[in-house]
């Protein structure tokens, strides 16, 4: 064949793949596109001094970076101190790991504008009772934990509430040589930060009937870890003065050799921070672990679950990141969000051996939001049932 007719074929076949669709950015799934506004979990590694009243924070740290994409003049609407410059401004929400908030502040951004925060900064600014209420734990580490929103203000004019930010946000412990990206959810058309963390105002959700995160610690240091971080929409159910819903991941663990066993991972908060290795099955753990090269390794096949009762169901169940309408009136959907990380540490015996990683936790979305898979298979029935 001739090499212009080669790159003309080539050609056709380009347009005949571009007609046959084209892919949209949809509400409803947690793709990379810039948003209205942005979410992101925080951690940080430190505690409280003896007084209660300073923070001490060393180690981990989370990093984001928010960029303003659109620049047009016509869209700032306030005008401030930044050099006299017309600016875009959003509010800053910190929430703890029950989603109590904790802290407020304001960004602004100048046309291309980059705005960086971390947790570290933002514990330092919070006053000591929100630091104490951000206080947990995992792995014999202290640490704060929770989570930010950041909304953008409306002007009340013409396109002033654009998806317009592209963040990006990093865990990082450079003291040890540690740094990972790790992706910062963008809410296109905007969130409700105050209920299921959704798009579209927060009346679409970003659910999931089940999650797949990967399993992989590397031996039996102390600074090898793996953690499940899970970002919900809402916290356990809990109906005034009865028991709290139990909602937990209902797993089926499997190594690397198709060994498999359950395990049942209570998931109660808004934040959950998941110690792998305290949920993996004996069956998936190798008999040489500690040695060099022999890992705990494979991943998990787990559904979303909620059990309890109300004043007049005794035994509601629901699967998936469904919410309730009897309990729930106000919620701006049927369901509420899920955002996953797995994130892997691996530390060897030197810096140059050692190293880490997050992934984005795959899913299957419920069916009836949004999902963009065209009926594909990675939708699942999410709902809530009663006697």
């Amino acid at each position: 064949m001739k090499k212009r007719n080669l790159f003309a074929v080539v050609a056709m076949l380009s347009v005949f793949l571009l007609s046959a669709g084209t892919a949209f950015a949809v509400y409803g799934v947690n793709d990379l596109v810039p948003g209205r506004d942005v979410l992101t979990p925080i951690v940080c590694e430190g505690t409280v001094d003896a007084a209660g009243q300073n923070p001490v924070l060393s180690g981990m740290d989370t990093l984001f970076a928010i960029a303003e994409k659109d620049g047009a003049k016509g869209d700032f609407f306030e005008l401030s101190g930044k050099d006299g410059k017309y600016v875009v401004c959003a509010d800053l929400y910190v929430f703890d790991s029950r989603s109590e908030r904790r802290y407020d502040d304001v960004y602004c951004w100048t046309a291309f504008d980059v705005v960086t925060d971390s947790c570290s900064a933002i514990i330092k600014r919070m006053s000591s009772v929100g630091r104490l209420a951000m206080q947990t734990s995992e792995n014999g580490k202290n640490l704060f934990a929770g989570y930010v929103g950041v909304v953008q203000r409306d002007s009340g004019i013409s396109n002033s509430l654009n998806n317009r930010f592209v963040p990006w946000a990093y865990l990082t412990d450079l003291n040890k040589g540690f740094a990972s990206p790790m992706g910062a959810p963008t809410a296109e058309a905007g969130t409700s930060v105050f209920n299921d963390l959704g798009e579209d105002g927060g009346s679409i959700a970003v659910a999931a009937e089940s999650i797949y995160p990967r399993m992989f610690i590397m031996n039996e240091r102390v600074e090898s870890f793996n953690w499940w971080m899970l970002l919900l929409g809402r916290n356990q159910y809990t109906v005034l003065s009865l028991p709290a819903f139990n909602r937990y991941l209902d797993c089926q663990v499997c190594d690397e050799q198709e060994n498999c066993d359950s395990e049942t991972i209570p998931i109660p908060d808004e934040l959950n921070i998941i110690n792998v290795r305290d949920n993996v099955p004996a069956v998936a753990i190798p008999a040489c672990f500690g040695a060099p090269a022999c890992p705990i390794a494979g991943f998990a096949r787990c559904t979303i679950r909620e059990e309890g009762a109300t004043f007049t169901d005794p035994a509601v169940a629901i699967t998936g990141t469904a919410n309730y309408a009897p309990l729930d009136p106000l919620a701006p959907s049927d369901y509420y969000s899920l955002y996953g990380y797995s994130y892997q540490r691996a530390a060897e015996s030197t810096a140059a051996l050692s190293w880490d990683v997050i992934q984005e936790i795959h899913r299957v979305y419920c069916s009836g939001v949004p999902s963009g898979s065209s009926g594909e298979g990675n939708e699942a029935p999410c709902s809530a049932s009663t006697p």
